[in-house]
């Protein structure tokens, strides 16, 4: 029974370190991690359009950067331009003055009436990044965490009573 108890105690243990485990990293990442996107500026060239914004956030993360267009009018309208180069997709640093530029002209021959429209900047954490050196330190923790609390649940549950019988003695008689 005693053996039993400390083998559950184990488990315990090794249950707490691996929920311990899931907390600690998202409590290291916070919410301060999310990215801004401030001072949106437009300044429209003959058939170029430049998109300036800053990008707040860590300087080591690496961010995906979408633009989109949008109209005063309409709610519902959203516009994802195609011909558009620079500061824009993924692989973007937080910095500030980036710059975007869109060749309108081939998307909208015609010219839009710029008073009506609006851009969109947004950004998010580039979701194929790895820290340098390769694969994830907190991947590499809670893997090493589950192997080890396997092997060890393994060897704990299945220990075999080691006391043998001693042989060689006769089985006891019957009762009268």
């Amino acid at each position: 029974m005693v053996c039993f108890m400390v083998r559950l105690k184990v488990v315990h243990y090794l249950l707490a370190a691996l929920m311990l485990l899931q907390v600690v990293p998202a409590l290291a990442r916070g919410s301060g991690d999310d990215p801004r996107v401030e001072n949106v500026r437009v300044q429209p060239a003959g058939k170029i359009v430049y998109i300036y914004y800053d990008l707040i956030g860590p300087p080591q993360q690496v961010y995906t950067v979408l633009v989109s267009l949008r109209s005063r009018r309409d709610s519902s309208y959203q516009y994802t331009p195609m011909n558009i180069s620079g500061d824009v997709g993924s692989n973007v640093f937080s910095g500030m003055d980036w710059r975007v530029a869109w060749d309108a002209s081939k998307e909208f021959p015609k010219g839009l009436k710029w008073e009506d429209y609006y851009f969109i900047v947004n950004a998010r954490v580039y979701a194929d990044q790895l820290p340098s050196g390769g694969i994830s330190t907190e991947l590499l923790v809670a893997g090493g965490a589950v192997v080890v609390g396997g092997v060890v649940a393994l060897i704990l549950l299945n220990k075999k009573d080691e006391t043998t019988p001693i042989q060689g003695f006769p089985a006891p008689p019957g009762r009268p």
